[in-house]
């Protein structure tokens, strides 16, 4: 796997990112590089003047916004708030707490780690556009485009085995070992991802510390 680093970065001009727990730690980091990169970043926290020392050491459009996951009320009218979010970043968390309930009355790592993060997920799915849809033929140049990217040249039987796939057909693939099943199956697990359904990887356990068990990972880790 290649080494990636923050430098790395596309340009996120035009697209509103929310950061989580964006005060400090990770989540400081997070949003300060992506409003590096042209982002609009709001950093959602719960203790506001915390969010509004970090925002002043960062460049770029950011935005203090509160957000305490542990009343769902909060959630709500945060996602209320926001009209339009390309990516959000589900960074804020609490551990080895001493025991305590929520305002909704779950437990507080549970509740801030897992349900406020889930509700907000939710809250915000049907405004969250930063995800490739289309026909499947918008999908095929996505996917394509992606290889191209990895120079990587399609067989003819990837490519007709991938528009089939994206589709919404079942494909058995039954070429010789080394014929880029490979790349099918990451095709597969694309198409899944895309459509919001759940995708598997299964292989011989021998399998699972192969160089393409880990590329197949390194393309979906984000």
């Amino acid at each position: 796997m290649s080494e990636w680093t923050a430098a790395d970065l596309p340009s996120f001009a035009g697209r509103t990112v929310i950061v989580t727990g964006a005060n400090s730690g990770l989540g400081e980091i997070t949003a300060s590089e992506l409003a590096r990169v042209g982002a609009k970043v709001i950093l959602a926290c719960r203790n506001t003047a915390k969010g509004d020392a970090a925002a002043a050491g960062m460049t770029g459009d950011v935005e203090v916004r509160p957000l305490d996951l542990q009343s769902l009320a909060s959630v709500r009218e945060l996602a209320a708030g926001v009209d339009k979010v390309d990516v959000l970043i589900n960074n804020a968390g609490i551990m080895a707490v001493p025991f305590a309930v929520t305002e909704d009355g779950f437990e507080s790592q549970i509740g801030t780690n897992h349900l406020g993060h889930f509700a907000l997920t939710n809250l915000l799915l049907p405004k969250l556009t930063d995800r490739v849809s289309g026909d499947a033929d918008t999908l095929y140049a996505h996917f394509a485009a992606w290889a191209e990217a990895q120079g990587i040249s399609l067989y003819p039987h990837q490519d007709e085995a991938l528009i089939e796939i994206l589709s919404g057909a079942n494909v058995v693939v039954t070429t010789p070992t080394g014929s880029g099943k490979s790349l099918i199956a990451t095709g597969a697990h694309f198409a899944a991802l895309n459509s919001g359904r759940r995708s598997y990887y299964t292989a011989p356990i021998k399998a699972l510390v192969s160089e393409k068990f880990f590329a197949l990972v390194d393309a979906f880790r984000s």
